[in-house]
């Protein structure tokens, strides 16, 4: 079973009481908040979601089978509906920034990042080398058809979690270096110790901690860079043994 099959088996049933699928970020309310990147096709023109007006009030379960889909804007709704059902009161949360964990479990090696995150011009010259892949590369990046070639020279790998979405997840891990410290971040991140058991050794997401401010801002299409009202907080898998 791949690690989508794997997460939407591992979705609880409960209802779904709110969806929106905005410009940059995709909330859905089951239990809990989750949140997704919305993921802009190739082709930059979205297709509908099956079902779209008619999503609140199913089952969330219904709704995570979505991150199946490879209509993107639908994936989103999959990625962000698995989130909205984790249970995470119980989980050993730390409130540690990713970019943190990068150096300090990789300072001086080869730092592999898969997507382009802001972060990286910060911590460049903190590894002996930076391998930067991207679907749309900028100066300095990497095409995303060299990871299968190049992902094994990197000694700490950071995996943006928009890998659940559009369907290279195991593509990727599967690239990485069997002795690599692997790190899933970004919104899409799904707060769950289940990810370890596919070679994830950190997972840094972010939990809803006020939702009258994060709403309201989801919803007028503000990045998620400069959300308020959530929390970063990462989940180590040595904290689980």
């Amino acid at each position: 079973m791949n690690v989508i099959e794997s997460l939407i088996e591992s979705t609880r049933a409960v209802p779904v009481r709110r969806v929106l699928a905005g410009c940059f970020n995709t909330v859905v309310q089951s239990s809990g908040w989750g949140i997704a990147s919305t993921l802009k096709p190739l082709s930059q023109r979205h297709e509908a979601v099956p079902g779209a007006g008619t999503l609140v009030g199913r089952n969330v379960k219904e709704l995570a089978a979505l991150a199946r889909s490879d209509n993107s804007l639908a994936a989103s709704v999959g990625i962000a509906a698995i989130n909205s059902a984790l249970e995470t009161a119980a989980l050993p949360l730390k409130e540690l920034n990713a970019r943190e964990l990068l150096v300090e479990k990789g300072k001086g090696g080869v730092l592999g990042m898969i997507g382009h995150f802001p972060f990286i011009e910060r911590v460049r010259n903190l590894f002996s080398g930076a391998l930067v892949f991207e679907l749309n590369p900028q100066k300095g990046d990497l095409p995303a058809e060299e990871i299968r070639k190049r992902l094994k020279e990197a000694d700490v790998v950071a995996i943006t979690a928009t890998s659940l979405i559009n369907h290279s997840f195991d593509e990727i891990i599967s690239s990485c270096r069997k002795d690599s410290y692997r790190v899933l971040l970004g919104p899409s991140t799904p707060l769950t110790p289940l990810l370890f058991q596919f070679g994830i050794d950190a997972v840094s997401g972010s939990i809803v901690t006020d939702p009258d401010t994060f709403l309201p801002m989801a919803a007028e299409g503000t990045p998620f860079r400069k959300l308020a009202g959530i929390s970063h907080v990462t989940l180590l898998k040595e904290d689980m043994n």
